[in-house]
C-alpha cells in the first residue's frame, strides 16, 4: 500500500476513534433560590459535565459567558433562561424562571390587549412556605370568559378572557390571600380596536349601519356615515364601494298615478373614505326605479318594478335615467324586457313583480312573484331582439321553483344553493334549494326579506321580526339544517351585505 494512502487511513481511524471516545454533551443548570424575588441575587449552577465555553441569555436582554453566573432581575415576571455550550445550538438547555415580588403581581400573556382577542391574566405570588392561596378577581361587564361568573368575579389563579368593548381602559381588581396575609392589588389595561370585516345594513328608515364580524362574539351595531335613503332592499360591495339601490319614496303600486314622478337612485359609497356619489338618478315614474340590484364583474345590474332588467358600468357616476319605452332597444342601459324572452306567455308575462337578478356560470336568474312565480333562467343568447311569439322556444336552462312566489333570493355559488323568500300565504318564509331548484326546504316562516350569503364566514344572514340572524350555510344535497339560526343584530334591516375588508 502506498505510504500516502496509509497515512490517510491512519488519520481517518484516529478521528473516528477520537469522536467515539468523546462524551456527549448534555447541557443543564440549576438555580437558587427556587422562588426568587425581584432585586434578589440568583445563583446559576452549571451542571453540564462536558464543554469549554458557556453562553447564557437571561430573557431580559442580558448575557454572560461565566460558567456559574449570578443574576439580579429588577422586575417580577416570567423569564426564559438559556445555556448554550461550546457555541453549538445542538447543546442548549432552556428553562422558564418565575421572578416574584413580595406583593403579588398581575401579569398578562400579551403586551397589547385587543378587542375580541383572547388572552390570559395570571398572578405571581411569592409563597416560599407553600401556604394556602386564594384569589378573588373582579372585572367590568365588558370581560367575557366562562371562568367569570354573572357577578363579574372569578376565583381562578389564571383566567382566559377577552373584552367586548373597544377603546376603553379596564381596571381589574384582585384580592390575594396567602395564609394570613391579604393583598389588594389592581391592574389597568387599555383595550385597542381591531379592524374586522363588517355586516353593512340599511334599516327601514334608510339609515346605514355597520356591525363588525369577530370570531369570539358580536359587536354592537352602530349607525355608520351620514347617509339617508328611502326604500332599499338591495346592496352590493365591489372594490371597496358599497352600491345602494334606492327605489325612492313611492314604492306602493296602489298609490301610483300615471303622472307620478320617482326619486330613486343608485348610490356609490366609498367604504374607505366615507364619500358618496350618485351613480344614476331618476325622476321617471316609480315603476322604472331601482328595486333590486347586484354587481358582477365590472357591471351593475338592476330590475325595475316588473318588466325590465338594466346594466351599467360600475364606473358610471352622476347619470340621469330617462326612459323611453318606445325606443327601449337603443337605451344606454337596457338589457332586456320580459317580452323578449322565450318564457313570455309560458309562465312569464308583463306586470309581474321582480324578485331580483343574479348571475351564476354565465346564466341569469330572474326571480318573479305574483302571477308569474319562480326563477326564470337564461343566457345572453336567449335575449331576443324582438318580442317572443308562441313559437319561440323557452330557454333550455329552464324555469325553476315554479311553485314559489320568489320575492327575493341569493345564490351560494360554492355550495350550489339558492336561498329565497316566498311571500305567498301558502309558503311564506325563508327557503333553501339546490341551485337547480331541487329539494326546497323551509328554514323559517319569520323572514322579512333581507338575505346575504357570506362564504368567507360560511354563514348566511337574513332579516326577521327581531332583527338579523345568521346560520351556517347548507352543504348537503338534502338541505337539512344542522344548526338553528342565531341572533346577530337588533337592527330592523331591509338589506344586508358583508364588507370583507378589515376596516
Amino acid at each position: 500500500m502506498p505510504i500516502r494512502k496509509l497515512y490517510f487511513l491512519i488519520s481517518v481511524l484516529f478521528v473516528v476513534a477520537f469522536a467515539a471516545c468523546k462524551k456527549k454533551i448534555v447541557p443543564d443548570f440549576t438555580y437558587e433560590p427556587a422562588q426568587p424575588r425581584a432585586g434578589q441575587t440568583i445563583t446559576f449552577t452549571n451542571t453540564t459535565t462536558e464543554g469549554e465555553f458557556w453562553n447564557w441569555t437571561f430573557g431580559d436582554a442580558t448575557t454572560s459567558t461565566s460558567k456559574n453566573p449570578s443574576k439580579v432581575y429588577r422586575a417580577p415576571g416570567v423569564y426564559s433562561v438559556s445555556l448554550r455550550v461550546d457555541s453549538n445550538d445542538n447543546y442548549m438547555r432552556t428553562k422558564e424562571i418565575i421572578v416574584y415580588d413580595t406583593i403579588p403581581v398581575i401579569s398578562s400573556s400579551v403586551d397589547t390587549v385587543k378587542y375580541y382577542e383572547p388572552f390570559t391574566l395570571s398572578v405571581l405570588v411569592y409563597n416560599p412556605y407553600y401556604r394556602k392561596v386564594t384569589y378573588d378577581w373582579t372585572f367590568s361587564e365588558n370581560a367575557v370568559s366562562d371562568q367569570i361568573d354573572e357577578e363579574h368575579k372569578s376565583d381562578k389563579a389564571s383566567i382566559n378572557l377577552f373584552f367586548n368593548k373597544t377603546n376603553t381602559t379596564e381596571t381589574i381588581l384582585l384580592t390575594v390571600t396567602v395564609g394570613d396575609s391579604v393583598y389588594n392589588i389592581s391592574h389597568e389595561l387599555y383595550v385597542h380596536d381591531v379592524p374586522a370585516p363588517s355586516v353593512v345594513m340599511v334599516d327601514g328608515d334608510g339609515n346605514l349601519w355597520r356591525q363588525r364580524l369577530y370570531v369570539n362574539g358580536l359587536e354592537e351595531a352602530s349607525e355608520w356615515m351620514d347617509t339617508h335613503f328611502h326604500n332599499v332592499v338591495s346592496t352590493a360591495v365591489y372594490n371597496d364601494v358599497l352600491y345602494v339601490f334606492d327605489a325612492g319614496s313611492h314604492i306602493t303600486p296602489a298609490e301610483w298615478t300615471d303622472e307620478m314622478q320617482g326619486d330613486g337612485r343608485i348610490v356609490a359609497v366609498n367604504l374607505t373614505a366615507g364619500a358618496q356619489e350618485n351613480v344614476i338618478t331618476t325622476t321617471q315614474h316609480p315603476r322604472y326605479s331601482f328595486y333590486r340590484g347586484m354587481v358582477r364583474g365590472n357591471y351593475i345590474y338592476w330590475t325595475d318594478y316588473d318588466d325590465f332588467v338594466y346594466k351599467a358600468p360600475v364606473s358610471a357616476r352622476n347619470k340621469e335615467f330617462t326612459w323611453n319605452a318606445a325606443a327601449q332597444d337603443s337605451y344606454e342601459y337596457y338589457l332586456l324586457q320580459a317580452s323578449h324572452l322565450g318564457y313570455f306567455n309560458k309562465g312569464l308575462s308583463a306586470g309581474q313583480p321582480s324578485g331580483g337578478i343574479a348571475i351564476y356560470a354565465d346564466t341569469y336568474f330572474w326571480a318573479k312573484y305574483g302571477s308569474g312565480k319562480g326563477v326564470y333562467r337564461f343566457t345572453n343568447d336567449d335575449i331576443l331582439n324582438e318580442p317572443a311569439t308562441d313559437d319561440t322556444p323557452a330557454p333550455t336552462v329552464g324555469h325553476i321553483l315554479a311553485d314559489y312566489s320568489v320575492e327575493t333570493f341569493a345564490l351560494d355559488e360554492i355550495n350550489r344553493k339558492i336561498y329565497f323568500v316566498d311571500n305567498s300565504t301558502a309558503n311564506a318564509g325563508l327557503w333553501v334549494a339546490n341551485i337547480d331548484g331541487r329539494n326546497p326546504r323551509k328554514i323559517t316562516s319569520d323572514c322579512t326579506g333581507g338575505i346575504y350569503i357570506d362564504n368567507h364566514s360560511d354563514k348566511f344572514f337574513f332579516t326577521d321580526s327581531e332583527g338579523v340572524k345568521s346560520c351556517r350555510l347548507m352543504a348537503t344535497d338534502n338541505n337539512v339544517m344542522i344548526e338553528e339560526p342565531q341572533y346577530f343584530s337588533s337592527v330592523q334591516a331591509t338589506s344586508i351585505v358583508v364588507d370583507p375588508k378589515f376596516r
